[in-house]
């Protein structure tokens, strides 16, 4: 008889813990999920580039050789603008045998990118300039920065939660009820620095007196989340 009363007490524990655990899940239940943005523009203060140089002759040591010449000229110019190393980066290299299908003759096109990281933008059109007459004759996936990414995330994240808050508060109030605390709170995406300004150009290597000019634009600084908000 003991151990039966000791059975029926123990069925009676378990269901009052899950009348317990049922309370707690209707009371989540009583809740409001929205998204919020936040964004900052920026004008950018970087910007990266790839220079390409391609030199081709019927030789493949005179193809390469030229474009080496070429190459350490380059970087021999970007030295002199004071851009460190570490902003500097070799990113492709290649040498290929082409044929002319009208001829029928070949010759060698050697070719070499350089990935210029540079932290001042107001030395852009001085950089272009000068690596036009060192032998660059291709610049591409010009891509524009902002060293404030960092401080700007940590504003859009606050305009962001700011923006939800002022969602859930317009919806509690239609619905007649009182906003509560922030049950969850999840970042949606990873957010990130947008640039607005992207140029890809190809530039003659005879026409040296070209006029190159670039808008910069600004960068846009996003950040989104998702809150979950107790109704009261």
């Amino acid at each position: 008889m003991k151990k039966l009363s000791l059975l029926l007490l123990a069925a009676l524990s378990l269901s009052t813990a899950s009348m317990v655990a049922q309370n707690k899940k209707g009371s989540l239940e009583s809740s409001i999920s929205v998204s919020g943005t936040g964004k900052a523009s920026v004008v950018p203060d970087q910007v990266v580039l790839t220079l390409g140089v391609v030199t081709q002759d019927p030789t493949a040591v005179v193809a390469k050789t030229d474009n080496d010449k070429a190459i350490a000229s380059v970087l021999k110019y970007l030295q002199s603008l004071k851009i460190e190393s570490k902003n500097i980066q070799t990113q492709v290299v290649s040498l290929d045998k082409r044929q002319d299908y009208q001829t029928k003759e070949f010759s060698y096109v050697a070719s070499q990118d350089i990935v210029v990281n540079l932290m001042d933008v107001g030395v852009y059109e001085t950089l272009i300039a000068g690596v036009m007459n060192q032998g660059v004759n291709s610049i591409s996936n010009v891509t524009f920065k902002t060293s404030k990414t960092s401080e700007l995330e940590k504003q859009t994240r606050i305009l962001a939660v700011e923006n939800a808050r002022t969602k859930a508060e317009q919806y509690a109030n239609a619905l007649g009820q009182e906003l509560g605390k922030a049950i969850t709170v999840q970042e949606q995406g990873q957010g990130g620095t947008f640039p607005v300004a992207r140029a890809n150009f190809v530039m003659k290597m005879e026409d040296d007196s070209a006029d190159q000019t670039l808008a910069v634009g600004e960068i846009q600084v996003v950040s989104s989340v998702s809150i979950t908000f107790e109704l009261k």
